[in-house]
């Protein structure tokens, strides 16, 4: 544990449902935060709170520090179970007070309770959720949980990896609608994101070849960047292919599982893998600008950015 891997510089360039867009993103002091009309932030994370660890509180901080950013919210909310006690007794006490401003996506463990029953009941009467629909038009439930934002010049794509309980297929209505959503948002810089990673280089739990429908049809359609939980690690690919290969034209992935779930360590670093770190808690700070992007990842520590590097849209 504790052990930080680096490969590459990192600083090279490599439908649907039409909510209100969540609230603009305020001036801030440092050149990382919004300081346009055009350039917004927001912060992601994964793993995070859990009814038998106080870690989760830290990387809350962090988010807090960073001002009234919104936050992507990167599977398996609360440990271990999701439950409504656990979202209202382990959850709610440590990021209740940026509900307004939390984007989340089902992870395994909430789907501990039944039909993700509890995740619902709490993210349904959230402001940020609370006009969503979902590709039936209805309200995003815990049954299927896929839903698509703007923000600043950005199209925002949150989807469903808990292809068990919610088919993955190429042609299941996910995926059918996944595609459907990116051909109506054409010329966007388009970030999804999911909680099990199609690649990772994690010990734990590794690639998710189940994913791969959703991974394929953000290539085709252009997508710029992926998010992802599930490896309690940060790990950042460069642009990859289908395949999981290295292309100029392909889609960046960060593993970004430490918002406070206990650490998982690494196995051999996949091709393409760029960035890997473990043992501290911390966020993924993003500057979203109309034709690019600006990353930095933080940990609770306060230290420097532990990984910091900008790319362009395709």
């Amino acid at each position: 544990m504790g052990v930080t891997a680096c490969a590459g510089d990192g600083d090279h360039g490599s439908p649907t449902a039409s909510p209100p867009s969540p609230p603009s993103t305020p001036p801030a002091t440092g050149p990382e935060t919004a300081t346009t009309a055009s350039t917004v932030s927001l912060v992601a994370a994964g793993d995070l709170a859990g009814c038998e660890w106080e870690s989760d509180s830290a990387a809350a901080e962090l988010v807090e520090s960073l001002g009234p950013l919104p936050v992507v919210m990167l599977g398996d909310i609360v440990y271990p179970a999701g439950t409504d006690a656990m979202f209202s007794g382990c959850f709610d006490p440590v990021w209740g007070s940026m509900r307004d401003r939390l984007y989340p996506t089902p992870g395994n463990h909430d789907y501990g309770d039944r039909d993700a029953a509890g995740y619902m009941a709490y993210f349904s009467a959230s402001p940020s959720l609370a006009d969503r629909v979902d590709e039936s038009g209805g309200p995003v439930d815990g049954a299927r949980g896929w839903y698509s934002w703007d923000l600043g010049d950005w199209h925002l794509v949150a989807l469903n990896s808990n292809c068990a309980v919610v088919s993955c297929d190429a042609d299941s209505p996910q995926v059918q609608w996944l595609r459907a959503d990116l051909q109506a948002h054409p010329g966007r810089c388009t970030l999804a994101y999911w909680h099990h990673p199609r690649f990772s280089s994690g010990v734990e739990h590794g690639s998710d070849t189940t994913v791969a429908p959703l991974w394929d049809a953000l290539v085709d359609g252009g997508a710029d960047v992926v998010l992802n939980g599930h490896e309690h690690h940060y790990e950042r690919f460069e642009r990859l292919d289908a395949d999981g290969l290295p292309v100029a034209e392909g889609v960046r992935e960060f593993v970004v599982g430490t918002g406070g779930a206990p650490p998982y360590e690494f196995a051999a670093p996949l091709v393409g893998s760029e960035v890997r770190h473990t043992s501290v808690f911390g966020v993924l700070d993003l500057t979203l600008e109309p034709d690019g992007y600006h990353w930095r990842y933080l940990d609770t520590t306060g230290g420097p950015p532990i990984d910091e590097g900008a790319d362009v849209c395709r």
